[in-house]
């Protein structure tokens, strides 16, 4: 590797001495320094020649045209490094291993001796990232999380280190949304108790009385017609469902209208109005265990309630009361809390409820998008730039100092890498 970095980096030189460093000063909008030593040690510096005056003539500029063969000869640890909770499949921890060296640990500990080289946290699963965790890290500068839903990130505690927390919103809503019918049909119909029926040693026939609940022309009530809540509003539509809706603020007249969504301003008119409930909301302080006793009884007998935001938007002790008491059909979740359930809980022996393992995005296409949206968010950063998908940008960019006006580059301008800015490294 050594030699063949040599014979890459001649033409655009460094140090002719042997044993001493090769550096080779990129242009402006590249913002770093590769440096390998002789030693086979790689190191990068975030600088520019102006503040490296010890490097004198010898070290010359590279025009971004260059830059593939650069790139093609930097060995792993060449990479910026970043610590993972947990891999993804191959097909997409691939993407990532292309980017970035990665450090995997459950406990999100940095690697020995390394810590303030760590730039970035990648939040697979959903441990909890609070100050504790950040401070493990000096150099930290985003936690990435791979998903929407953050309510695993203090992210105040990020902003008040420095620190941005960015998602992956939108790239997951057409997939959590199928889930969500997938629930909503298989409570209505009796799909989980009839398959272990069917599986029964003792079965011979149906129960020409056993009943499900009619889908087709019913009223389904979406809490939260945001990117997914809406997403559940058009395949409610192709079953001829009656749409309502109830959000902290009222959607545009134009989306209503597309969606023939009918806004309800209280929560409790519309679990007594609907057939289906759906939650489709974050988990915040606003709105954890907004479904408490009081609005569990605003349910029919043969309402459905289905879950695919978070655990926590319902009391799980008032929901077991509920279920115990027959007060309504079904509860369909694709979420709980704690997550998984102790096995012991009631809610698991209940044949009124439905609980798939929080696979609302679990498709490989969908998850490889927000693989992709998760590494651009840690590639912004490690340009310069915010990410494009930053809950608290707008607040860690105004505590963090501008940094020092970099020189323009000599020699030609920059090539077809750098045109647009601002890009991502590959």
């Amino acid at each position: 590797m050594r030699s063949l970095c040599r014979s890459v980096l001649h033409p655009y030189d460094v140090s002719a001495e042997r044993g001493a460093p090769l550096v080779l000063v990129l242009p402006a909008h590249f913002p770093a320094i590769w440096a390998l030593a002789p030693g086979g040690g790689a190191a990068v510096r975030t600088a520019d020649r102006s503040d490296h005056p010890d490097l004198g003539s010898s070290a010359t500029r590279c025009t971004s045209s260059n830059l593939i063969a650069l790139m093609a000869a930097l060995s792993a640890h060449d990479k910026p490094l970043i610590v993972m909770d947990s891999v993804f499949v191959p097909a997409m921890q691939k993407l990532v291993d292309e980017r970035f060296e990665v450090h995997v640990s459950a406990e999100l500990d940095p690697p020995s001796d390394r810590a303030d080289e760590v730039f970035g946290l990648l939040i697979h699963g959903h441990p909890t990232v609070n100050s504790a965790i950040i401070s493990k890290f000096p150099k930290l500068k985003i936690v990435s999380n791979f998903g929407v839903g953050c309510d695993h990130i203090v992210t105040s505690d990020a902003t008040s280190l420095g620190v941005f927390v960015a998602n992956t919103p939108g790239a997951m809503s057409e997939a959590t949304a199928d889930v969500a019918l997938a629930l909503l049909l298989a409570g209505a119909r009796n799909i989980v108790p009839g398959d272990k029926l069917a599986r029964s040693p003792g079965y011979a026939k149906v129960d020409p009385n056993w009943f499900g609940v009619e889908v087709h022309g019913s009223r389904i009530g979406i809490v939260g017609l945001g990117r997914i809540g809406q997403a559940i509003a058009r395949r409610a539509l192709a079953f001829d469902m009656k749409v309502q809706y109830h959000n902290r603020s009222r959607v545009s007249e134009d989306t209503e209208k597309r969606l023939q969504a009918e806004y309800k301003s209280s929560l409790e008119e519309l679990l007594r109005d609907s057939d289906f409930v759906v939650l489709a909301v974050p988990c915040n302080p606003a709105t954890e265990g907004m479904i408490g006793a009081e609005q569990l009884k605003c349910l029919g007998p043969d309402t459905i309630l289905v879950n695919i935001g978070r655990g926590k938007l319902v009391d799980h002790a008032a929901l077991t009361a509920s279920i115990e008491a027959g007060s309504f059909y079904c509860y369909a979740t694709d979420v709980t809390e704690p997550e998984p359930l102790p096995r012991e809980h009631p809610l698991l022996r209940s044949d009124r409820v439905i609980i798939s393992p929080h696979v609302g995005s679990a498709t490989l296409k969908t998850r490889s998008r927000m693989a992709r949206m998760a590494l651009d968010n840690l590639g912004a950063v490690i340009s310069g730039n915010k990410p494009p998908h930053s809950l608290n940008g707008d607040e860690v960019e105004s505590t963090t100092p501008a940094p020092a006006p970099t020189p323009a580059p000599a020699g030609p301008g920059p090539g077809p890498a750098a045109e647009g800015g601002g890009g991502t490294p590959t």
